[in-house]
């Protein structure tokens, strides 16, 4: 049977299942506790038990104090849920509530996409996982020094795997990404993570509808949104759309598998052969209206190439009074 936490001071709530630590449940659900591996080895995730009981299901080495002890703090990522629970702890809302880390990954089996994309898996230790927001960038160093910044394409509610898109052949105009791609990404080979770094994250608080748009090969950051709002179970309308030059865009069955499965989520696709012009027939200016109509109040996400991000830029302007846009530029 599952429980209920409560996070205090920010009051959110989110169920614990039998066996689950708290922080795997806090991570599955959305929610952006401190913590730096999963393991008690680094001791970040402590909380403070304000009511209910929880169980140890997990040695740890990390060493508690005797005050601590006293004032019922625990490891989150070692213990589970006996009852129902309030626990005062650190939670992230903004990126400046998370540090920058640097730590490694393994590069797991490489999936290359039918349209020339490179889904790239990586796996941090249990002693050093990686926190970030949905949205934001990692920079990848090797012995040569940095392979460069990379939007994180997958939520952080899955802990210690990280998702990477990078284009794999040189007819993408990305040729940088895609050299470093053939000659650094290789399935069982270690690389350092340092990060995360950005801005362009969920606006939660509070929680307002969103249009995301985005282009061709500059996916990731968007995916890695509308997973985190999925986790967060978030009760505002996303409307997603994409621009692509081929007849699908990579991972386009999974936007129409949201579609389908999400009762406030839109996608839209786009294709376009003009690279220069996301304003098409197909998608325009009136459209853009209408969707901002239906959804008042949006927070606008616009990720592309720095030419795409600053056409839209120029589109959105007229279009609602002050309106929040975020931009994530590749």
């Amino acid at each position: 049977m599952p429980h209920k936490i409560t996070f205090l001071p920010d009051e959110s709530s989110f169920e614990c299942q039998h066996q689950e630590t708290i922080l795997e449940s806090a991570l599955r659900s959305g929610r952006s506790p401190n913590y730096g591996c999963s393991n008690g080895n680094c001791g970040n995730c402590k909380g403070k038990l304000l009511e209910g009981e929880v169980e140890p299901i997990r040695n740890f080495d990390y060493q508690l104090s005797s005050q601590e002890k006293a004032e019922a703090i625990f490891l989150m990522c070692c213990h589970s849920a006996k009852s129902d629970l309030t626990i005062e702890v650190k939670t992230a809302h903004e990126h400046t509530d998370i540090p920058i880390q640097t730590t490694t990954a393994k590069i797991k089996k490489i999936h290359t996409d039918s349209t020339g994309m490179m889904l790239i898996p990586l796996q941090t230790p249990r002693t050093g996982t990686l926190r970030f927001l949905a949205g934001q960038t990692i920079e990848l160093l090797a012995a040569t020094g940095s392979l460069g910044h990379y939007y994180v394409g997958s939520c952080p509610c899955d802990d210690r795997n990280l998702l990477l898109h990078i284009p794999a052949t040189s007819t993408i105009k990305l040729i940088d990404e895609a050299v470093v791609a053939k000659e650094y990404f290789k399935s069982g080979l270690q690389i350092t993570i340092h990060g995360p770094q950005g801005d362009f994250t969920l606006e939660e608080t509070p929680p307002r509808p969103a249009l995301i748009i985005a282009e061709e090969h500059a996916f990731a950051a968007a995916k890695s949104l509308i997973e985190h709002a999925i986790a967060l179970e978030y009760e505002q309308p996303l409307t997603l759309v994409r621009f692509n030059h081929n007849e699908k865009p990579y991972l386009h069955n999974l936007c129409r598998s949201w579609n389908d499965a999400l009762d406030d989520f839109n996608y839209i696709c786009v294709q376009t052969n003009n690279t220069s012009d996301s304003i098409t027939a197909e998608f325009t200016i009136i459209d853009l209206q209408t969707i901002l109509k239906q959804q008042s109040d949006s927070v606008i996400y616009i990720t592309g190439t720095p030419a795409f991000c600053e056409e839209w830029k120029k589109n959105i302007s007229p279009l609602a009074e002050n309106p929040i846009v975020k931009y994530a530029t590749l």
